[in-house]
């Protein structure tokens, strides 16, 4: 039969553990408890117990301090740490003071129970097992996957903080100089519809579910999870042995292609894919990221053929320089069907009110697109950003608030970007979105009901000495720099810039007939700071510098 001690300041903790683990049916059958770690070190000394529990962060002394204490008194012991803390710095002080496991509280009665059952099959197998397995141990039932996702995303963060080599052979089994990999990146295009669909919306459970199906799909030795950085991205670890030639390469890609279509299959997801054109180092897996997302930039989402309409990738093996020259022609090709060639036709259209042709514009935009070649996920990307300043160019040009103005763009960022879908699917999202702002923009009515060129007229009359600019209007009115002199010149044959100059110059006339008013002080009242800019710009209008002027009219 054999002890456990349980160390906790904190008693319903004890308690837990007490109801929750199975001990009498695992042999142990008594039950010692200490509130601290110096409490607990002396019952340790007294009982010698088999299996110790012990909480990370006690008052008296730490977890870390008790662990180093107990290990040298009494190393025959099964050391388990329980704590709050999902650390990896705790993990690792854990792993060295010699621990057996890591349980994370609230406590559940599986994994509780599992340590149990481990830490006494290890007491009756052998007490002296090796560190390595040991650790190994630690990292299995630890969610080890969690704590592996953590390090490679360190390392193609090139974050630094776990990049001391020694520690990753140490807790992953690799031995970083030798083993090399390949690195694939994987976009979900519909990640919404299948969450919704086969997820009941819990994005977290399918990637957990993707994630785990890739792992055992790509071999025992990948590894693949999700990106923190990007809402749609999966990375994939592809270990292959050093020196590999094409032929494991093209292997490896097939079985990655494979595992992609075959959960495809499952779970209805439609993937972008690529492979790093390079095979990297451990320590090198940073660079071997940036290779794989530059691939997945260049997939093409038009990339039709049978079987593949759930997979598009870019696989870099087989192309002879035709085919490198075509893609090149092709993408170059997508790059000119830019939505900016169609910004001017489709704000004019929104000035008037013409919704539907601003609408016609957008979807012309759109097949043109589908009846491409070749559309990359980057021309994607680019696709967005400018349909964001075309949304941001469809606002300004309206009544509208700062407060709504803000939030009709933070709906379409949180629709749009920093994603990635198939062509097809951001056709109809895009056209659906703007549907929808034009609705809006429509109940503000014109943006001509606004504009009065009267109005601008009288206000020059009456702030012609103030600082005046196109941008002045432009901002009251809600409407382009282009529109506001096309209406203003419409109706009186000559531009506000015209306008107001003239105005100055009239009022700088009647000025300049009192001998008393300096030219200085008559070019500042008519809105010109600088006096030498009035004289030339006085001269230009009358013909006459304004000393010539007021002689002039002193001697008529």
């Amino acid at each position: 039969m054999y002890k456990a001690l349980l160390i906790d300041d904190e008693q319903p903790a004890i308690q837990a553990l007490r109801v929750l683990g199975q001990w009498e049916s695992h042999g142990i059958d008594t039950i010692l408890e200490a509130s601290d770690g110096r409490q607990g070190l002396d019952m340790l000394v007294m009982h010698k117990p088999d299996i110790v529990m012990v909480d990370m962060k006690m008052p008296r002394m730490m977890g870390t301090e008790f662990l180093g204490e107990a290990v040298r008194l009494h190393p025959d012991a099964k050391y388990v740490v329980v704590s709050g803390f999902d650390d990896f710095q705790y993990t690792k002080q854990a792993i060295k003071a010699g621990a057996l496991d890591y349980l994370l509280k609230p406590i559940k009665r599986q994994e509780l129970n599992g340590v149990i059952e481990r830490a006494v099959q290890e007491l009756q197998a052998d007490a002296n097992a090796n560190r390595k397995n040991i650790a190994s141990g630690i990292l299995y039932n630890i969610s080890a996957p969690l704590l592996k996702e953590k390090l490679f995303a360190d390392l193609m963060d090139n974050s630094g903080r776990y990049h001391q080599m020694e520690e990753l052979e140490h807790l992953l089994h690799l031995d970083a100089e030798r083993t090399t990999a390949m690195l694939g990146a994987v976009l979900v295009l519909n990640l919404d519809d299948v969450c919704q669909r086969r997820f009941k919306g819990d994005a977290a459970s399918f990637y957990y579910a993707f994630t785990n199906g890739m792992n055992e799909l790509c071999g025992e030795d990948a590894f693949s999870f999700k990106r923190a950085k990007g809402a749609q991205e999966i990375v994939v670890v592809l270990p292959m042995a050093e020196g590999a030639g094409n032929e494991q390469r093209t292997a490896v890609i097939r079985q990655f292609l494979a595992a992609l279509h075959k959960l495809g299959g499952m779970f209805d997801t439609v993937c972008a894919a690529a492979v790093s054109e390079g095979i990297y180092r451990l320590d090198a897996l940073n660079a071997g990221y940036e290779d794989a997302s530059q691939q997945l930039e260049q997939v093409n989402l038009l990339q039709r053929a049978g079987k593949e309409e759930q997979l598009v990738y870019n696989e870099q093996l087989g192309r002879d320089a035709g085919e490198d020259a075509r893609r090149e022609t092709s993408v170059q090709i997508a790059a000119a069907i830019s939505l900016l060639t169609r910004k001017e036709p489709f704000l004019q259209a929104l000035e008037s009110s013409g919704f539907r042709y601003a609408e016609q514009q957008l979807e012309e935009y759109w097949q043109m697109v589908l009846a491409a070649a070749d559309f990359p996920i980057e021309r994607v990307r680019m696709s967005i950003i400018e349909l964001r300043m075309l949304a941001e160019g469809a606002i300004d040009r309206f009544s509208v608030s700062r407060e709504e103005r803000q939030s009709i763009l933070m709906s379409f960022d949180s629709v749009l970007t920093g994603r990635v879908f198939t062509c097809a699917a951001l056709h109809e999202i895009t056209m659906n979105w703007f549907r929808t702002l034009f609705d809006r923009l429509a109940e503000r009515g014109k943006p001509d009901d606004k504009l009065s060129p009267d109005k601008i007229k009288a206000y020059i009359d009456a702030h012609y000495a103030e600082d005046l600019s196109i941008a002045t209007f432009t901002r009251q009115y809600f409407v382009s720099k282009e529109h506001l002199l096309r209406v203003f010149k419409g109706k009186y044959g000559f531009g506000i810039h015209e306008y107001t100059t003239k105005v100055r110059m009239e009022q700088a006339k009647r000025l300049l007939a009192d001998p008393d008013v300096r030219i200085q002080s008559v070019g500042e009242q008519v809105g010109f700071e600088d006096v030498n800019y009035f004289r030339k710009a006085f001269k230009k209008h009358v013909g006459l510098s304004p000393n010539e002027y007021r002689e002039q009219k002193l001697n008529s």
